[in-house]
């Protein structure tokens, strides 16, 4: 088979940085497999790095003419915040703004002069979705999973979209699953303990719950709701909630939970500059509101107040999936992987199904779902073999077993490798 993966050719928040560390994640996929080939197309600016890091591949990465990335590298306002990340987020849903018809010539150009069979992408893009379903081309969308340390690093692949645009999204997630799937790749999702068989042990996750209500400043066993915020640049939020920024998911929140105390952290990348405006804002609304307000430089986990919170309420956040593993109740307002097709809570969805079982039993159930259909561990992107035996699996929507403790085990020296490649790209690029 031939893969295209499609690298976005224009910059995000004012860098290329974003797709370059995608580059370097699939680097080991790139080039002549057993099973499958694998070309790159990137902006020029990645181009030249690429062949910068990995001079052997330069014969499987194609780039746009310098005329097309001009026109492509004028599409989105510089000014990022006020109106660049807007431009984006137009593109990523599909806005037929004759200003886009650049990617359709650039793409579909090389999709109709080279045999493509899958065009692999990362992040959400329906533009991109929308030229190569005219082209009977299936796509695979990729994303940083929703599971990391201290669970287990996790990518997400599928064959709709990734985060909000997701399958199980699209066709919502189920509360009971009596699917029967092929034994010779998958296993019945309902046979698997969604903790054991990743080899989570609850108990190196857990922390002293009474230093966080200490530096809470709380009694012990006082109950708060924990609302992590996200980047107000993030597709996530761009896309999949209906809220123009985190103040007005909070008042949202204070309007629904009346008398609740309400413990609010900050994404940690609200320490870049970019981030700064919103964050002042913030820091001022909840000092007027009597809000616990934990800044990017709070020496509390996001895991530490899963342990010691009631509740978690959430747009979309990646903490609110960890949430469901520790067994707290989530409240989701937007479109996540995890939320149970329309309902905000779980008891939500309990109340209107037709279904006799328990929030655990749900709980559960999604959480299985979503380890063995959506989520695989991020070392398939480093096997060839296995990376060939999930794409299998997606695009013929079986649900695939994959362990943590498998063949998928990272060489002891690749975080040593990440961090001194990712210096490299910083210093040429930059």
């Amino acid at each position: 088979m031939n893969f295209l993966f499609y690298l976005e050719l224009h910059p995000i928040r004012s860098s290329h940085l974003t797709f370059i560390h995608v580059l370097h994640k699939i680097s080991g996929l790139v080039g002549n497999h057993d099973d499958f080939s694998m070309h790159v197309l990137c902006s020029r600016h990645i181009y030249r790095i690429a062949c910068c890091l990995y001079p052997s591949l330069i014969p499987f990465f194609i780039q746009p003419t310098v005329i097309e990335q001009e026109n492509i590298d004028c599409l989105l306002d510089k000014n990022w915040m006020e109106s660049g990340r807007f431009d984006w987020a137009s593109l990523m849903s599909g806005d037929h703004n004759p200003k886009y018809k650049i990617y359709a010539d650039v793409l579909g150009s090389i999709l109709d002069h080279r045999t493509v069979d899958v065009v692999c992408h990362w992040g959400t893009n329906r533009t991109i979705r929308t030229i190569c379903d005219a082209k009977n081309i299936p796509i695979i969308s990729h994303e940083l999973g929703c599971v990391r340390s201290p669970y287990f690093e996790s990518i997400a692949m599928d064959r709709v979209g990734v985060n909000g645009d997701a399958l199980v999204v699209t066709q919502g997630v189920t509360v009971t699953d009596n699917s029967v799937y092929d034994k010779k790749y998958v296993c019945k999702a309902s046979e698997v303990d969604p903790m054991v068989d990743f080899n989570i042990n609850k108990n190196n996750i857990y922390t002293n719950v009474d230093v966080v209500f200490e530096r809470l400043g709380l009694k012990n066993n006082t109950s708060f709701i924990y609302i992590p915020l996200q980047l107000e640049d993030d597709a996530n939020f761009l896309l999949f909630s209906d809220f123009v920024d985190n103040i007005a998911f909070v008042k949202q929140v204070q309007s629904t939970v009346k008398n609740k105390l309400l413990v609010v952290k900050a994404h940690p990348g609200m320490s870049q500059k970019r981030h700064r405006k919103a964050y002042r804002e913030m820091v001022l609304y909840c000092e007027q509101q009597n809000i616990i307000f934990l800044g990017f430089d709070s020496k509390l986990s996001s895991l530490d107040l899963l342990t010691a919170c009631q509740q978690v309420v959430t747009i979309n956040s990646s903490v609110g999936f960890e949430a469901l593993l520790l067994d707290r109740d989530v409240t989701v307002y937007g479109q996540a992987c995890y939320k149970i097709n329309e309902h905000k809570t779980y008891f939500e969805a309990i109340d209107k199904s037709n279904c006799d079982v328990g929030l655990n039993t749900i709980k559960n159930n999604v959480i299985k779902q979503l380890m063995h259909s959506y989520l695989h561990h991020s070392n398939v992107l480093m096997l060839p073999s296995d990376y060939f035996r999930v794409v299998r699996a997606v695009l013929n929507d079986q649900k695939i077993e994959l362990k943590s403790n498998n063949s998928m085990c990272a060489p002891p020296y690749w975080k040593k490798v990440c961090a001194e490649i990712v210096k490299r790209i910083s210093d040429v690029f930059v």
